[in-house]
């Protein structure tokens, strides 16, 4: 329920250039595109898609008082400026609503009660009239060109619903670690198979018609992991092909696991997220069932995986009633020999794993992390 509704202002025409040169002490970088028109927002092509006015950024943010700033002037940089900016305050009880309100006129603020980024980010799509949404989490930061990288590849692929660009990960003393060689230039990618060759992607770094967001419903607000995939899987079985940009234009913030609570309890959010996809995946005809068919098994198998790790053989014998079919043989046969050892063994074994898993994870310096 929305607690309060602080409108700065909503930015149209030339407002949100005045006021980020003013906020940046009139140093406002009007970058050149190869056509020649500036990425201020002023001349560009009349072409809806093409229009950098027609994006809206979306951004969730909790208790951020400390960051926000960062984020939000890495969008007041950007070479193609935004229609709107629009920052969702979900319940903060710092002084994050006072960091937001100094750019007034360039961000609309809207505060509502603490009911996580899912409902935040929708809130925020709800509010948006931009024929595009592109995210931003308050932790994160864009490169000056990522809206109009985007918006170069949607120009020239009228008719993709969505696109993304590829990320890099922070350090925790805010370097940027290297990422292992990467594709150039933009591509089109069917979205299952880039989901499950861990190709970069992630929610800054997506942009999505606005419509097609609420035709798939927004975020589930349910889901206390992979709310953010499971959106996307949503879209993919109607709109299978993602435009996708190789150059690295978000950069995530080094920050710590969302999910809290117990083990247990991210069990049963695992069985929960998996159980949706099975859903969807029923509904879908046998096109879109054989792209979505190996991504699906692939969940199966982590959930399987997690379940097996911390003895939790009750997800188990749930799990396989139904979605037995989607495992792989090596997975049937843990399964099985689970039902012989204790719980307690499972666990032992899956904590010594985790730690060589931990280890291996510290000596490892790529960054990918696929969808999440």
């Amino acid at each position: 329920m929305v607690a309060a509704s602080v409108r700065c202002a909503d930015v149209e025409g030339g407002d949100l250039e005045r006021r980020r040169a003013r906020s940046s002490g009139g140093n406002a970088r009007r970058g050149r595109r190869a056509d020649g028109m500036t990425g201020t927002g002023e001349n560009v092509a009349s072409d809806d898609v093409a229009s950098a006015r027609t994006v809206a950024v979306v951004i969730p943010t909790f208790n951020a008082a400390e960051r926000i700033a960062v984020a939000l002037d890495s969008v007041m940089r950007q070479t193609s400026q935004p229609a709107q900016v629009i920052v969702v305050d979900d319940g903060s009880t710092d002084a994050t609503s006072d960091v937001v309100a100094r750019y007034a006129g360039c961000v609309r603020c809207i505060r509502q009660g603490n009911a996580g980024p899912a409902a935040a980010r929708n809130t925020g799509i709800s509010a948006a009239s931009a024929d595009w949404i592109a995210f931003l989490d308050d932790d994160d930061t864009w490169e000056e060109r990522r809206l109009e990288l985007s918006l170069d590849l949607l120009r020239a692929n009228t008719d993709l619903m969505w696109c993304a660009t590829a990320y890099t990960r922070m350090g925790a003393a805010g370097s940027v670690p290297s990422l292992a060689p990467l594709p150039s230039g933009p591509a089109r990618l069917p979205f299952f198979a880039a989901a499950l060759a861990r190709t970069p992607i992630c929610t800054p770094g997506m942009m999505v018609r606005r419509d097609v967001l609420r035709e798939a419903g927004g975020f589930c607000t349910d889901l206390r992991l992979g709310e953010d995939i499971d959106l996307w899987i949503r879209i993919a079985v109607r709109y299978p092909t993602l435009g996708f940009v190789w150059t690295p234009c978000v950069r995530v913030g080094s920050r710590a696991g969302s999910i809290t609570g117990s083990a247990g309890e991210h069990t049963d959010s695992m069985l929960f997220f998996v159980r949706r996809q099975l859903a969807v995946y029923r509904q879908q005809d046998d096109e879109t069932k054989a792209m979505f068919l190996p991504l699906l098994q692939h969940y199966a198998g982590e959930l399987t995986a997690h379940a097996l790790s911390y003895g939790r053989k009750d997800v188990l014998v749930e799990f396989t009633a139904e979605g037995q079919w989607l495992l792989r043989p090596k997975e049937r046969f843990a399964i099985r020999a689970a039902h012989w050892v204790p719980g307690s063994w499972l666990k032992a074994a899956g904590a010594t794993r985790r730690r060589w898993r931990g280890a291996a994870g510290r000596r490892d310096v790529a960054t990918h992390k696929g969808h999440g």
